[in-house]
């Protein structure tokens, strides 16, 4: 299971390159899971829970499902992105 992270604030903005977004939305696919690593943190974050366990302890829980919707609409948004200079 991949390591659980702080939930990011509203303002997370990965550091991809301009090159590697403009290889993105025109469709080349190791761009388009360059992004989704860059934002993989996220996804994570947004797509988790914490849990109180019976004897005190927290559990960090993943929703899969919620992580996985995340990369699709992810990847249905990817021709929209306007690379910055």
């Amino acid at each position: 299971m991949p390591r659980m992270m702080d939930k990011p604030n509203d303002d997370f903005k990965p550091n991809i390159p301009t090159e590697t977004i403009t290889k993105a939305v025109a469709g080349d696919k190791a761009a388009i899971n360059e992004v989704l690593k860059a934002y993989e943190p996220y996804i994570l974050a947004q797509a988790s829970f914490k849990r109180k366990n019976w004897d005190g302890s927290v559990t960090e829980i993943v929703e899969e499902d919620v992580a996985q919707n995340l990369r699709e609409a992810l990847i249905r948004e990817i021709p929209n992105f306007k690379a910055e200079d």
